[in-house]
């Protein structure tokens, strides 16, 4: 079960580490669906994108070493999961699924 986790940790790491190099060598033209973009949004996105480069590469550097790495390892998993709940949380407010609070003024 350690192994598994060691090499998904990895998996997880490089492919962070290419979407985030992707960013930065070709800006937002590889986000699909992507409308047009100004030069803020591009300064954005590959900002963005090296803190990504970053997250990957501390994933990586904890899947090389978990049992001693563990606190680290649960730190990012916490920023991961929490972001991805923010992203999930935004499509399906976007899909109209969920409400939002803020329409519930006078």
């Amino acid at each position: 079960m350690r192994l598994a986790l060691k090499y998904i940790t990895l998996l997880l790491g490089a492919i962070c580490i290419i979407i985030a190099l992707l960013h930065i060598a070709f800006g937002p033209a590889v986000i699909p669906s992507a409308g047009p973009i100004n030069a803020t949004m591009d300064s954005k996105d590959r900002f963005y994108s090296s803190m990504f480069l970053g997250f990957g590469a501390a994933m990586m550097w904890c899947g090389l070493n978990l049992q001693d790495r563990g606190p680290t390892f649960k730190a990012l998993l916490l920023v991961f999961s929490s972001a991805a709940s923010r992203g999930l949380s935004r499509q399906l407010k976007l899909a109209r699924l969920i409400h939002s609070f803020k329409s519930c003024g006078p």
